[in-house]
């Protein structure tokens, strides 16, 4: 477990996602300095409807960040732009 709280676990898809989408050295900061907080408070997102297990989505800028969570882990599956 990290001192923030959770571990995060970032699929690759979200990765190449995220490449895709052309991300800039200042998006890239505010993103890892946006998921920190997240492992920490997870719940500073908000949850996405109809969705089964629960997903929560979070902004970054022009990033949009889908994850779940529980006591051990911030898992993020998503991450980009659509």
């Amino acid at each position: 477990m990290s001192l923030t709280g959770r571990e995060l676990i970032v699929a690759p898809t979200a990765i190449e996602r995220m490449s895709e989408a052309r991300v800039t050295p200042e998006e890239r900061l505010a993103i890892s300095r946006l998921l920190h907080d997240l492992c920490g408070n997870p719940m500073l997102g908000y949850e996405i409807p109809f969705q089964h297990p629960t997903m929560y989505r979070i902004d970054a800028g022009r990033f949009h960040i889908h994850y779940r969570f529980d006591d051990q882990y911030l898992k993020i599956g998503f991450i980009g732009v659509y």
